[in-house]
């Protein structure tokens, strides 16, 4: 009796304190007691035993986790923003939900694999795949995603999506479609990694930096995307314009085949702008621009500190000319119609043709020539 009396109380000892402590049964938490980063580490985990069948599994922010063994079939687990788990070649078993909100880089190949009833990866994740894998074991939808040197992602027809970032410092391959869904860059995808369609969604905004990207089908662009630095689309099937591509580095993109879209040319430079196939909305808002070659444009606007020479070059407006700093004619070229203008243009070729009526100007500056004009 005196034995079953003092178990109980044991019992309810052990109770209480798991309870006022704010343990619940099942709960593993690391803790990193043992200072090893290493998963297989007892004292790593509260109450320091290891994870467990059935166990509910979190990894807190600031702690970085090395899996050194496979683990059992957990119940769940949750990465924490600011947290790391690097799988290695190890596996994680998972019934219920892998939530990552931290970063979880994994081999991918015949180890390093994650099974899981569901995976989220939030809005502050991070996948990195480290080996050879044709699966996409963290599922189709990523925040930011790198493919790391030396790794080969080869994914058939499977679509990704990813809303921050995604780089590519190993290889690629893929059928499918990209897209892009928040603010992020994109790197590394040329050559032999070349993506087949991208899509950038209306509401997102995609940097190139210093990198190339080549795109085999069809580039999308609902949103944005810049070519802020040295980077460029060097090369791609279609481009369907429907956003706005800014070009405030010294890249470049090849084709419009479908432009609905804006073209922005921001950089201060004084090179000229690209005839391309036509232009649905061109806006030149930097750079002293010395045109070479003819372009068209349903819409063109000049935003200081922008400025426009036409060279022996023809500038075709087919709708709307918002010239509102400078247009400077200073050769044979012609621009064709000014309908929005509150800014200057300026005659400085040495001819003697007359100026164009145009739409009529609003500061008109005539610095060259002998000027015999023949119209109002």
């Amino acid at each position: 009796m005196l034995k079953i009396k003092l178990s109980k109380y044991i019992l309810t000892a052990v109770a209480f304190l798991a309870l006022s402590s704010g343990m619940a049964w099942g709960q593993k938490t690391w803790d990193g007691g043992a200072g090893n980063g290493l998963w297989n580490s007892p004292a790593n985990w509260n109450l320091d035993t290891l994870p467990a069948l059935g166990d509910n599994v979190t990894i807190g922010s600031g702690y970085s986790v090395t899996l050194n063994t496979d683990t059992p079939s957990l119940n769940s687990l949750t990465i924490d923003p600011g947290a790391t788990l690097a799988l290695g070649t190890h596996t994680v078993s998972v019934t219920a939900a892998f939530t990552n909100n931290g970063t979880t880089s994994l081999d991918g190949s015949t180890a390093g694999q994650v099974t899981a009833g569901t995976i989220s990866n939030g809005g502050s994740s991070a996948v990195i795949y480290t080996g050879t894998t044709t699966t996409l074991f963290m599922g189709n939808s990523y925040h930011d995603l790198t493919i790391d040197t030396g790794a080969a992602l080869t994914i058939g027809a499977a679509n990704i999506s990813v809303s921050g970032s995604l780089a590519n410092n190993g290889t690629y391959s893929g059928t499918g479609t990209v897209t892009m869904t928040g603010t992020g860059t994109l790197s590394g995808f040329t050559g032999g990694s070349a993506l087949n369609n991208l899509t950038i969604d209306p509401s997102a905004t995609i940097s190139l930096g210093t990198a190339n990207v080549s795109i085999t089908s069809t580039l999308t662009v609902g949103g944005q995307l810049n070519l802020n630095g040295t980077g460029s689309v060097s090369s791609v099937g279609t481009l369907a314009n429907n956003g706005i591509i800014e070009i405030s580095g010294i890249g470049t993109i090849p084709v419009s085949d479908n432009d609905s879209g804006t073209f922005r040319y921001s950089a201060n430079v004084t090179t000229s702008i690209p005839a391309l196939n036509g232009y649905s909305t061109l806006e030149i808002t930097g750079g002293a621009r010395a045109q070479t070659n003819a372009i068209t444009a349903d819409t063109l606007t000049i935003n200081a500190p922008a400025s426009l020479a036409l060279g022996t070059s023809t500038v075709t407006v087919n709708t709307m000319l918002n010239n509102n700093n400078l247009v400077i004619v200073d050769d044979t070229g012609t621009i064709s119609r000014s309908d929005s203008d509150s800014g200057t243009f300026r005659y400085s070729a040495n001819v003697t043709t007359s100026i164009p009526t145009l739409n009529g100007y609003s500061t008109l500056e005539i610095t060259g020539g002998a000027r015999a004009q023949t119209n109002a």
